[in-house]
């Protein structure tokens, strides 16, 4: 048992984290042990910061986003919740030492890979039991209309289900090569994420085929290709065939269809009522475009940036709530608005930074490493309206896949260098 835990231990602190996402905070006690092992390795090693080309780049990604958030501090308007912020997710960067460190060992990489594959999977079976049986397997109850699994009573199952969709569907892939009947998986997967009923899930979904589709394009030749696109979009079809007898997600579709339609209210509807919180953002960024108004400060500074009719506003009861809206539910004005033309720069050029290094990954690596970085682009996806980067649960999620990526592209490098 000793030896088992001492040979393990490593990866399944960085694996524990995949199934703490469905509880509200518990994610950040294994990100706290690896961030302190992170700093230790800091202390006996200052030198490798600079010497160590994955710590570089590592650093260098850090920088992208915590220089703006550091920048944007002696504007805040609220200065203690932003350089909580800005402390906090220092987090982020020695946690990263520890992942790199660890995923350095191939057996590690592996079941890191194989670990978060079955979770994802076990989610999406006990959610999709929940629809079928009234209840998971846990006795969390369905509510009639959108399965939440075991992020009950949250709606998450399908957002981060999404984010993980090109790992879910790669390792379907590998294993079905060995046991066709894994292909099962897939329609499981596809059906918690279009029954979710999350319209971003569904974004981000079509971004997560998309980019697959391109790792697909490198490593097959034309005629798997075909076969392996074709066999995916076919069992998508039939997932959304079936899903329209859902009524709720035939609600879902109407709703979102409104996108398309020459009605503004139709529009607004179909985003979920966003477009008041879209423009309220534009106008803080507008007026703090250099270096925003602090992370998490969009909710602080709502009224006074806010239209005359603004949805939130007339529909604000201070009686019982703090604020109209805690942020925009749009990545990029959320950026925008809180850390400015900076935070824009910086997260544009950290987005740079990791299409370049899965640019260059060796051909040899790219099976390892792509599907990891196509579903670390769909975090990290502008596009994306839903929970807020500079929060602790989205902001953790895309860091840990962005970690684990460099991890995996360093140390698989590193081998066939």
């Amino acid at each position: 048992m000793k030896r088992l835990v001492r040979d393990n231990w490593r990866w399944w602190l960085i694996l524990s984290c995949v199934p703490l996402f469905a509880t509200k905070t518990l994610f950040n006690a294994p990100m706290a042990v690896m961030m302190i092992l992170g700093i230790v390795t800091v202390v006996r090693t200052p030198d490798r910061i600079l010497r160590d080309p994955s710590l570089r780049l590592l650093g260098l990604l850090f920088l992208c986003f915590e220089v703006p958030i550091l920048v944007s501090l002696p504007d805040a308007v609220a200065l203690r919740r932003a350089a909580s912020t800005a402390l906090v997710d220092l987090r982020f960067y020695f946690a990263g030492i520890f992942v790199i460190d660890t995923l350095k060992d191939a057996r590690a990489r592996r079941c890191l890979f194989a670990g978060t594959v079955i979770i994802g999977i076990v989610w999406c079976a006990d959610a999709l039991l929940q629809m079928l049986l009234g209840r998971d397997l846990l006795g969390y109850p369905y509510n009639g209309s959108r399965p939440t699994g075991i992020f009950h009573p949250k709606y998450r199952i399908g957002t981060v289900t999404a984010a993980l969709f090109p790992v879910l569907l790669e390792g379907i892939r590998r294993y079905a090569a060995i046991r066709r009947l894994a292909w099962l998986a897939l329609p499981v997967v596809l059906a918690v994420i279009v029954l979710s009923g999350n319209r971003n899930a569904w974004l981000m979904l079509a971004a997560g085929l998309l980019g697959y589709g391109v790792y697909l394009a490198f490593l097959l030749d034309r005629r798997t290709l075909v076969r392996a696109g074709g066999g995916s979009l076919a069992v998508l079809a039939l997932v959304l065939i079936a899903a329209f007898r859902h009524p709720a997600f035939q609600q879902r579709v109407d709703q979102t269809l409104g996108l398309f339609r020459d009605d503004p209210q139709a529009v607004d509807m179909a985003t979920g009522m966003r477009l008041s919180l879209w423009k309220t953002a534009w106008n803080m960024y507008r007026a703090h475009w250099i270096n925003g108004v602090g992370p998490r400060g969009f909710r602080y500074d709502y009224l006074r940036h806010a239209g005359p009719d603004d949805y939130w506003v007339a529909n604000f009861d201070p009686g019982e709530q703090k604020y109209p809206q805690s942020h925009p539910h749009q990545m990029l004005l959320e950026v925008m608005a809180e850390t400015g033309t900076i935070g824009l720069i910086g997260y544009l050029l950290l987005l740079a930074l990791l299409i370049n290094g899965l640019r260059t990954t060796p051909s040899n690596c790219r099976m390892h490493v792509w599907p990891w970085g196509v579903a670390t682009l769909v975090a990290w996806f502008p596009g994306n309206a839903h929970m807020a980067l500079y929060a602790s649960y989205w902001g953790t999620i895309a860091w840990w896949l962005l970690l684990v990526t460099v991890g995996m592209r360093e140390a698989c490098r590193r081998e066939r260098a």
